[in-house]
């Protein structure tokens, strides 16, 4: 059986990750569910993650496009996490209850931050240690 290459995984989890993002955005404008809001929240952070582990095992050949991947959801998550964060303060559903979880925000900032890590540490690893 053959294995999915580290890319393919890569891409697959950014889908993930901006389709949940994405959803989280459509459902806090509907007023929608507060708990689907936070689980698709958990998905993308989760998504993020665990991309960051996959883009640790990316060859050192592949480390440009690891870079561009970690900058372009960094500017993504830029344009659509003060958005999230702004209807967060509105009421979220029928009831009017409001959506506070701080552990959530730290694991979105936490996966965002670990795909721009990853590529500038192998970055720094290879030219602290060039290969012949």
């Amino acid at each position: 059986m053959k294995s999915i290459p580290p890319k393919t995984w890569s891409l697959i989890l950014f889908i993930v990750a901006i389709g949940a993002t994405e959803l989280c955005v459509k459902v806090a404008l509907t007023h929608g569910s507060p708990a689907l809001f936070i689980t698709l929240f958990y998905l993308s952070a989760i998504a993020l993650i665990v991309r960051a582990v996959v883009e640790w095992t990316r060859p050192m050949k592949e480390l440009i496009r690891s870079l561009i991947w970690g900058a372009a959801i960094a500017i993504i998550y830029a344009l659509i996490l003060p958005v999230l964060a702004k209807l967060q303060l509105m009421p979220a559903g029928g009831a009017g209850q409001r959506i506070h979880d701080p552990i959530l925000g730290a694991l979105i900032v936490a996966g965002i931050a670990l795909n721009g890590f990853v590529p500038l540490t192998k970055t720094v690893k290879r030219i602290l240690r060039p290969q012949a």
